[in-house]
């Protein structure tokens, strides 16, 4: 699905794009709340100190994915209009009817 952000209210695009990672921060907040509530009262207080230090530790190791994950959905964009360039109209894949069904398979990939 794409999205044309050049019409409408920039603030609604905006909200649009931007509450899922809020509301993925904000269960995070209520995960690692829980973590430490739990952790001091019914492991200890080493257990505590020990999330304490573990804790920014993960959130590079979280954050490092998440860009990771983004980074990693640009690459394959200019592939796709490559390959909706080289199917037929509607950019679906249809099969050949008549003479031309003798000329083979329709190639669609690098290697197909």
């Amino acid at each position: 699905m794409t999205t044309d952000m050049t019409s409408g209210s920039a603030y609604r695009h905006l909200w649009r794009h931007a509450l899922p990672l809020m509301l993925g921060n904000w269960f995070q907040l209520c995960y690692n709340a829980a973590d430490s509530v739990i952790a001091g009262r019914f492991i200890g207080a080493h257990a505590l100190a020990a999330e304490g230090a573990a804790g920014p530790v993960m959130n590079l190791v979280i954050l490092a994915i998440s860009g990771v994950t983004v980074g990693a959905g640009g690459c394959g964009a200019g592939k796709a209009r490559r390959e909706e360039r080289r199917l037929p109209a509607g950019g679906k894949k249809t099969a050949k009817k008549g003479p031309a069904a003798r000329n083979g398979p329709i190639k669609t990939g690098r290697f197909g």
